[in-house]
Formats: structure tokens, C-alpha cells, sequence
């Protein structure tokens, strides 16, 4: 891998991640407004509208997690830990992903 593979790596990442943050933000938002704070036999509804968010990133959450894991195959680096902690927060398993990346790009260039 150069390091202009690897710049593409950082860049592509920091769009999905732009993405899935941005899109969450905005159905939080969206919900929000659809349903706002009301008091009693509403609440649960509200309750379960807002929850719906975390529901949202953890899948996209799991999304980024599939692509990670499909280029460090490419990279042939195997390591369980960035796609258990992609899956639970993505910006710290893309962080770990491209510190290790470019780990193997320093090892390879000497």
C-alpha cells in the first residue's frame, strides 16, 4: 500500500463517517420534531421514537464495521478488536483500522 492508497483509505472513511453521523443527526432532529416532549399516555411512543436513533446507528454502525473488515482482509490484517469496537462506535474502530494501516505502510516501506 503507498501513501496515496492510503490517503484514499482516510478519505473514504471520513466521508462514511461524515454520512452516518450526519444522517443520524438528522432523523434525530426529523423525530424530534414529528413528536415533542408530551406528558403522559404519549411518553412511551416518545420513549421508543427517540431510542429508534441509537437503533439506526448501530446498524450503520455495523455497516462501517462490514467495510473495515472487508479492507483489512485486503490489507491481510486480522484483528477482531477494531470490528468489535467499530460495531460499538465507529469513529474509534476507524481510528484504530487506519493507525494500524498505517502501521503496515511504514513496515512495508523499510
Amino acid at each position: 500500500m503507498t501513501n496515496l492508497d492510503f490517503k484514499k483509505l482516510v478519505n473514504k472513511y471520513a466521508v462514511i463517517l461524515i454520512i452516518s453521523y450526519g444522517i443520524t443527526f438528522l432523523i434525530g432532529m426529523i423525530l424530534q420534531r414529528i413528536s415533542p416532549e408530551t406528558i403522559g399516555v404519549e411518553e412511551e411512543m416518545h420513549i421508543l421514537l427517540m431510542s429508534s436513533t441509537w437503533i439506526f446507528q448501530l446498524f450503520i454502525n455495523v455497516i462501517v464495521a462490514l467495510i473495515v473488515s472487508n479492507d483489512s482482509k485486503k490489507l491481510d490484517m486480522k484483528n477482531n478488536l477494531i470490528i468489535v469496537a467499530t460495531i460499538l462506535f465507529s469513529l474509534v474502530g476507524v481510528c484504530m483500522f487506519l493507525i494500524l494501516a498505517n502501521r503496515e505502510i511504514k513496515k512495508a516501506n523499510a
